[in-house]
């Protein structure tokens, strides 16, 4: 005959267990946020630059885009 094994904890410890759990999700989370975010800063930082020649100055517009550009 098998009996069971107790597993019969507080609510305090339970509540507990959960917020730490919750606190090592967010804490992971975070890091891995912060890692991703430091590997792709260089990526990042160039993204609103564009290729030289790609525009010319314009009267009206301020800026256009030059002649022989294409989507290639």
């Amino acid at each position: 005959m098998k009996t069971p094994i107790a597993t019969s904890f507080s609510k305090k410890k339970k509540a507990l267990f959960v917020v730490l759990i919750f606190c090592a999700c967010l804490l992971i989370a975070s890091v891995s946020a912060e890692l991703f975010l430091r590997y792709k800063r260089r990526h990042i930082a160039r993204s609103d630059q564009l290729e030289q020649g790609l525009i010319v100055y314009d009267k009206t517009l301020g800026w256009k885009l030059a002649r022989p550009a294409s989507a290639l």
